[in-house]
């Protein structure tokens, strides 16, 4: 099977040198070379590197709710970390998050978390929070009008982890949710760093309950 894949990798590549300027077309041939060189090493895409030690270079991540390589990914982001985790987020009430969370301030890593007010709530968000609080985690709530979807982390100002998951989701739910981690991108991270101060700075101190 991998030898027919030569020729296979040679024909797409032949259409891409050849298809001018098809955004389309050149979007098919990226994730067609992606996908069938992650088949030729036995390695499934969205779970690549799932359980290693994190990149070292500029390499980007995927992984799926309610298949468990969503917050698996989420998971490991955290514990690459080596000296900060910002998170952002509507809410949190996935235990393995927060756990997570008080392992890598445990490790001496600084963690800050910003808040969206009615997301804090639940019994099982309510019950996370207070554990992050206790534990001397900066933390700040934003009030604002309309839903906050906000949903990421940033890593030691060089690493993101976006996407649909929702940490206000109890564990349980069967959301189709979506997570995407780009390893090693400074000025990616820099712009969400730039959101999230926003933010962090416009929040009240959380208060646990």
């Amino acid at each position: 099977m991998k030898k027919l894949l030569v020729p296979v990798l040679l024909a797409i590549a032949y259409f891409a040198v050849n298809a001018g300027n098809d955004d389309t077309l050149g979007r098919f041939v990226v994730a067609a070379l992606t996908r069938a060189t992650a088949y030729a090493k036995r390695v499934p895409v969205a779970d690549a590197g799932f359980g290693a030690q994190a990149p070292q270079a500029q390499v980007v991540e995927a992984g799926f709710a309610p298949e468990a390589s969503g917050e698996a990914l989420t998971l490991k982001v955290i514990h690459a970390a080596r000296e900060r985790i910002d998170i952002a987020a509507a809410g949190l009430a996935s235990p393995a998050l927060a756990k997570a969370l008080l392992e890598a301030k445990k490790r001496g890593i600084e963690v800050r978390v910003v808040l969206q007010e009615r997301g804090s709530r639940s019994k099982s968000a309510l019950m996370a929070l207070n554990q992050l609080a206790s534990a001397g985690m900066a933390m700040r709530t934003v009030t604002r009008d309309g839903a906050r979807q906000d949903s990421y982390l940033i890593v030691d100002r060089r690493t993101v982890q976006t996407g649909s998951l929702d940490y206000a989701v109890a564990p349980g739910r069967s959301d189709s949710e979506n997570v995407i981690v780009i390893w090693n991108n400074p000025d990616l991270a820099a712009a969400y760093s730039r959101h999230w101060q926003k933010n962090f700075e416009e929040g009240k101190p959380y208060r646990a309950m």
